[in-house]
This record gives structure tokens, sequence and C-alpha cells, in this order.
């Protein structure tokens, strides 16, 4: 689903929309690849207008949030955020565990009953949310990791489907003092106009919805740039509006 505060043509809406479809089929194979995940059903739209009056983001504003952020260059410029709230942090933190206690076993030379008897707190039984120092700078460095492969593959799309060669920069994560990753001001007085893409993905995981938004913001000329390659024909092999899930 596409939702846009700015006038687009026909053509364009339909490579946006191919672009969110091809995008999150990489997304899906990517959790379940990297985190061991099944994905039982996954939802994804795209709004294209300014942070300030964007629908979506009016879902972020009432907690807390976690967040990755990358540059983009190339012929795309701009940023790339991923942006978790607090509430699905902790649904991030269930579907990864798993995972990082495999990865706890499999990561050490000691012994079994070593392990046994030095294992983290996070590692025991019916602890839905560990306050644990270790398991929390673990789920931040796979949230990080996680942000880099999304980022990768979003620009991806955006080359494929968008026409324009898009690259991301190493990943940063901000932490507050009282150690939350915060969001940085996305809104300023600079970019209240500015045309953002905000994809908001609801995947269903473990009998969980696992929520999550990438906000890719270029800058105004890449903006309009991307419009104008997206009806510039070009020598690609990917036809007009082509069905990006069958074009991998």
């Amino acid at each position: 689903m596409i939702s846009s505060k700015v006038d687009l043509t026909h053509h364009q809406i339909n490579a946006i929309d191919d672009f969110l479809v091809y995008g999150t089929r990489q997304a899906i194979e990517a959790l379940e690849v990297m985190f061991g995940l099944h994905i039982e059903s996954s939802h994804s739209t795209i709004e294209i207008a300014p942070v300030a009056n964007s629908h979506n983001v009016l879902f972020l504003s009432n907690e807390g949030l976690h967040i990755v952020s990358s540059a983009m260059s190339g012929e795309l410029q701009g940023h790339i955020l991923l942006l978790l709230r607090s509430s699905d942090y902790l649904h991030w933190c269930e579907v990864v565990k798993p995972v990082l206690a495999l990865l706890y076993l499999s990561g050490t030379d000691t012994d079994l009953a070593s392990l046994d008897r030095d294992k983290p707190s996070w590692l025991e039984s019916g602890d839905s949310c560990p306050d644990d120092a270790l398991f929390h700078a673990a789920v931040t460095d796979a949230l990080r990791e996680l942000g880099n492969v999304l980022f990768g593959l979003y620009s991806r799309a955006i080359s494929k489907v968008l026409h324009l060669e898009a690259f991301h920069s190493v990943p940063q994560s901000t932490q507050s003092p009282e150690g939350q990753i915060v969001m940085r001001d996305t809104s300023n007085t600079d970019t209240m106009d500015q045309m953002q893409l905000v994809i908001q993905n609801d995947f269903q995981v473990m009998d969980s919805h696992l929520k999550f938004w990438c906000l890719i913001s270029p800058t105004r000329s890449s903006f309009e740039d991307m419009l104008d390659r997206i009806d510039r024909p070009v020598q690609t092999g990917f036809e007009p509006h082509q069905r990006a899930s069958d074009s991998a």
C-alpha cells in the first residue's frame, strides 16, 4: 500500500510500489536467514511526505525510540534510518534471544559444564526481557547489524527499481546517558518540507508483531532526480511496473 502527499504520475506510483514489494521481500528473507525467524505474515506500507506531515510517523511520537542511522551517497544523497519503538524493541529482544543464545554457546572454547556455570542471567528461562548489560549490548549489536543489512537491501532496491545508484555508510546508533538509543531530530526547520519515504513494516513472528520503520530521507535535489529518473527511459532490463517479486 502506498500513500503520498506529493503529486506523482501513475508510472512513478507503480515504480515506488515495485520498490516496496522488492524491498519487503528482501527484508523478510534477511530476517529468516540471519536470525532464523519464520515470518508468518507481513504487511508493509510506504508513505511519501515531509516528516512533520507523515501519518506513519505519528505512531512513533508517543514513546521512546531505538534508532540506527546511516548516510546515503552516490546518486541518492541523504540519510536512511531504522526505527523501533520501545515496545517493539521488547519484541525484538524476544525474537533475537534464541539466536544470541546459540552464538553464546558456539562462541567460546570452554566446556559445557563451564558454560552452564557461567551462564549469563539473560539465558535463564522465564526472563522475557532481561535487564542484563551483556544481553542488551548483544541486542544492540544485532539491531545495528539488522540496520546494516536492511540499508543495503533498500539501497539495492533503489538502484534496481528506481534507477539511482545508492550506497550507505557504516550504521551508527546513538545512546542517551540512560543507555537508550534515541531518535535524532529529523524534522528541524531546514527539512520541514523535505519529502521522506516512510516504510512501515509489520511482521508476525513467534505470535508477536515485529514492527519497525525505515525512513529514507533524500535531499530535495535527490528526491526530484529520483522522480525524474523513474520517468526517464533506461536500459536496465526492468520493464515498467514489472512486479519486483518476479524480477529478482
